[in-house]
């Protein structure tokens, strides 16, 4: 025989208790401090949990809950969370940079919303070169050498895109999380720990697609991401 138990808590008036309903196998908490939803559900024995009265052995049920939240952790654990997680964030962001880029016809790649700004192309310039400056920094690896392009070279630009994105993948693939302490060669000249270079490289995705997602929006066009899958 084995038992379906629910843990619920619910806000009365009554103190602390604890009530076994045997026509629906249900074991409700009661506080009046606290109130949740079911915050667990598993089966046990009515011989371990159940003593000779037919009551819960309350000492047994709290130490199993224990035990199963515990192994609920250490299977979750990952063993390198950060460079995990930055691998994991680039394929969806890799799809809709290039779909973007890809979308703006060749025609409006010199266009820009206002005189300060800098053209769509050369954005695409400027996400290539973050991509390749950030993941040979994450890796400690040889950049791939800069081509000269115009800002209007629609086809050189994506091709360049596209490449920067394999360079990240293929170096991020070898990377963990044993050397985001080490010290090194910022923008500017400046020196930080690696992890802030994989920090940027994340943030400078989903900023530099806001960003072509407005160039886009101005000239009537939808960014991937809003479009009707």
């Amino acid at each position: 025989m084995r038992i379906w138990i629910k843990i619920r808590m619910q806000a009365v008036n009554d103190p602390f208790q604890s009530i076994y309903h045997p026509e629906n196998d249900r074991i409700c908490f009661r506080s009046g401090a606290i109130e949740t939803a079911n915050v667990g559900m598993h089966y046990f024995t009515s011989q371990s949990m159940l003593d000779a009265h037919g009551r819960i052995r309350m000492k047994r049920l709290i130490a199993s809950c224990v035990l199963l939240c515990c192994g609920s952790v250490c299977f979750a654990q990952v063993k390198n969370p950060v460079s995990t997680v930055v691998r994991e964030i680039l394929p969806r962001q890799q799809k809709n940079l290039v779909a973007a880029v890809e979308e703006m016809p060749a025609n409006k790649f010199n266009f820009k919303p206002t005189e300060p700004q800098m053209t769509f192309g050369h954005l695409v310039g400027h996400i290539t070169e973050s991509n390749n400056f950030l993941c040979a920094k994450i890796a400690d690896a040889t950049p791939p050498k800069a081509e000269e392009m115009k800002d209007t070279d629609k086809d050189k630009l994506v091709d360049a895109l596209k490449k920067s994105f394999e360079f990240c993948s293929t170096e991020l693939a070898k990377v963990d999380d044993s050397k985001l302490g080490d010290t090194v060669q910022l923008f500017g000249g400046r020196e930080g720990p690696r992890a802030f270079a994989m920090i940027a490289l994340t943030n400078d995705w989903a900023d530099h697609y806001s960003a072509a997602a407005q160039y886009l929006r101005l000239n009537g066009l939808l960014p991937p991401t809003a479009q009707k899958k």
